[in-house]
């Protein structure tokens, strides 16, 4: 990366200092706190407004006289460089991008692990004309945007993404669901790039390994310990002893709730849905197996079909438990509802 540009973005905070000779005692209080530049909290128009005894709308009017002093001065100053490098990156990701993925990514790139002002950072990105930011909103995160993007382009296609999903039911891979979203919104701003980025934005989306949903889905964003034994063994596709699970979920980090060993196992013997199979061994229901003994399983078997040859039967039951083949043998010899009716017949006793 180049040192310049680095150079640049670790002293962000001392050219916006310097920009800061433009503005009137009132703006420079009013910026540091809109954009937490003191690094207290990040304060409303309402907080500010009584701090000055003003409206929240004069604290907006003082804010964006401000922003306008500082971006009429900013060319004389490194942060062009740095501007240039966000329009770049935002053009690369459809000219949209989520707040917190934005800022990390630029870091990330150019800094690679240092650290350095965010506050300034955010800030600073928006004395260019070219680069708007939208705030935290009840269905959307923060986000970026090119000033060539319009937000109503942004909420619409989220809308219609959501609609898509609702009316599917299920989880669906990007594929599928953007070429629905360009199909029904016919628009040349959607592209991969963009969907891809916007659909980060939503908080009623959730993008996971499996593909997209709704975050009220629990089958793509589990709650309860329940939720998260399933969406482990579902996307393993195949049994797990309870260790792993448990290893698993806490890998995942869904939230921040604990996970300990025993809460796994209790919730596995619990519920129906979860079948032992083997020694600590779980599966789904849904895939097929059945609660009970290896015992249960040729029971079950020999109702179905009057007489079985004993490799069948192993076979069968070897598809339902993760048993020893000595362990079915046992079963069907020690057994006096087993009856041999040929050399390797058997039947049920009747």
């Amino acid at each position: 990366m180049d040192q310049n540009l680095k150079q640049v973005v670790m002293d962000i905070p001392k050219t916006i200092g310097g920009l800061f000779a433009l503005l009137s005692d009132k703006e420079k209080i009013v910026i540091q706190k809109r954009f937490n530049l003191d690094h207290v909290k990040l304060r409303t128009l309402e907080e500010i407004g009584k701090d000055f005894s003003v409206t929240r709308e004069r604290v907006r009017q003082i804010e964006q006289t401000a922003i306008a002093k500082l971006s009429r001065n900013v060319f004389n100053t490194p942060l062009p460089m740095i501007h240039q490098f966000a329009i770049t990156m935002l053009q690369a990701n459809g000219g949209v991008m989520r707040e917190d993925i934005f800022i990390s990514s630029i870091l990330s790139t150019i800094l690679q692990g240092e650290n350095a002002d965010v506050e300034a950072l955010k800030l600073s990105l928006l004395l260019d004309k070219g680069i708007d930011r939208e705030g935290n909103k009840i269905l959307s995160y923060p986000y970026f945007r090119l000033k060539t993007i319009e937000t109503s382009l942004v909420s619409e296609s989220l809308n219609v993404a959501v609609d898509l999903l609702d009316k599917k039911g299920k989880v669906m891979d990007l594929e599928t669901l953007y070429k629905g979203m360009k199909d029904k919104m016919k628009n040349e701003a959607f592209t991969d790039a963009f969907l891809n980025s916007a659909l980060r934005i939503d908080k009623r989306i959730k993008i996971a390994e499996a593909g997209i949903g709704l975050i009220k889905w629990r089958d793509i964003n589990p709650r309860t310990l329940k939720d998260k034994i399933f969406f482990i063994l579902r996307k393993n596709e195949s049994p797990l002893h309870f260790r792993d699970i448990t290893s698993t979920i806490i890998k995942e980090k869904f939230d921040h709730k604990p996970v300990n060993l025993q809460a796994v196992h209790n919730e596995l013997i619990r519920w129906e849905d979860f079948i032992l199979i083997g020694r600590g061994i779980y599966a789904l229901k849904e895939w097929g197996y059945s609660k009970g003994t290896v015992k249960d399983i040729i029971t079950t078997l020999l109702s179905k079909k009057k007489e079985m040859d004993r490799d069948d039967i192993i076979k069968e039951v070897l598809k339902q438990r993760q048993v020893k083949k000595i362990t079915i043998l046992l079963s069907l010899s020690n057994n006096k509802e087993f009856k041999r009716v040929g050399r390797r017949v058997y039947t049920l006793v009747k």
